[in-house]
């Protein structure tokens, strides 16, 4: 990603036009590799962890954010994990913010109901 930066060489108007862009050539080249061909023909990370026995413990959130849909899991990771704004999210992803407000209420709903399931005590 930072190769794509240097090569770039482009000039931003201040620092927050540099992290959209690198945020953005990073959800693009995430796009890019789950589209490939080699990420098609992969295995499943738990039956690649199973083959060698070797997976550190991932908590019940970990396994129920990672079952979410694709479109509520980016929103979440974003938010949660990488601690951006709405605003920042939704630039990032050219979605509105009443969009992406309304994908993490269903995901934070989704996730409600995965974990009740698995008896998370909350």
């Amino acid at each position: 990603m930072f190769l794509k930066f240097i090569k770039a060489n482009k000039k931003f108007n201040d620092e927050e036009h540099v992290k959209a862009w690198l945020l953005k050539v990073a959800v693009n080249t995430g796009n890019t590799f789950v589209t490939s061909a080699w990420a098609r023909h992969r295995a499943e990370l738990n039956e690649a962890a199973d083959e060698t026995g070797f997976m550190e413990e991932k908590s019940e959130v970990f396994y129920a954010v990672k079952d979410l849909p694709e479109k509520y899991r980016v929103i979440v990771h974003l938010f949660y994990y990488e601690e951006m704004s709405m605003k920042e999210i939704c630039s990032i992803l050219k979605l509105s913010e009443t969009a992406v407000k309304s994908r993490l209420h269903r995901a934070r709903t989704m996730l409600k109901e995965k974990l009740k399931e698995a008896d998370y005590e909350f």
